[in-house]
């Protein structure tokens, strides 16, 4: 079984991916080094995300995955996520993205976790999952995409590596959130409706 101390080398190839990308940009996409993987957060997030954070009263919060973490940098007249929450602290981890890359030594009152684990190798999320609850004092906040990405990394891979159907990731999850009962955990599960050509979401939420 792989561990953070011991992950696997596929862990470790896709980690140095990411940081390709993050320096060189994806040209084959079009995207300069500063739109790889900026960091991101779609409206219908935010408002589920400020009411976990006002429901169980957090003042700190930890997004584990943040990319670039462009989306807590407020532009004029932008939106400040950090009073829309009404917490006193981010902090953002990447493994990816070096300024970021420095591993948490504490825990928060919420963790975020947007887009991200569709990009994490399968023999790795076990103990990445994991780590996520484990940094939750109350509640983890998740996204995760169910079908193939519209692009790919550097080196010619899709972007999700891995694509799994929503009962899979529940069974992931039930496991791991049974070792932390006190952390409620809201998932947000995306479908890709090909008759449709929409993104569908279903949400999940583990002991609530």
């Amino acid at each position: 079984m792989y561990t953070r101390e011991n992950p696997s080398p596929r862990y470790a190839e896709l980690i140095g991916v990411y940081r390709q990308a993050h320096v060189e940009g994806i040209p084959h996409c079009g995207n300069a080094p500063e739109q790889a993987f900026p960091g991101k957060v779609r409206v219908q997030h935010v408002s589920r995300i400020s009411f976990l954070t006002k429901l169980y009263g957090v003042e700190s919060l930890l997004d584990y995955g943040s990319g670039k973490g462009d989306q807590y940098r407020t532009e004029p007249g932008g939106t400040d996520l950090k009073t829309v929450y009404g917490v006193d602290e981010i902090v953002c981890y990447d493994p990816g993205y070096q300024p970021f890359s420095q591993l948490p030594d504490r825990r928060f009152g919420g963790v975020l976790c947007i887009d991200v684990m569709e990009h994490c190798p399968k023999d790795g999320l076990p103990w990445i999952v994991d780590e996520i609850f484990g940094y939750a004092e109350h509640f983890v906040y998740m996204t995760v995409a169910c079908f193939s990405a519209s692009k790919t990394l550097p080196n010619g891979e899709n972007a999700h590596c891995t694509v799994e159907d929503p009962d899979w990731w529940r069974a992931l999850l039930s496991e791991t959130g049974a070792r932390y009962p006190s952390v409620t955990a809201e998932v947000v599960f995306l479908e890709l409706d090909f008759e449709r050509e929409i993104i569908t979401e279903a949400v999940s939420r583990f002991n609530d």
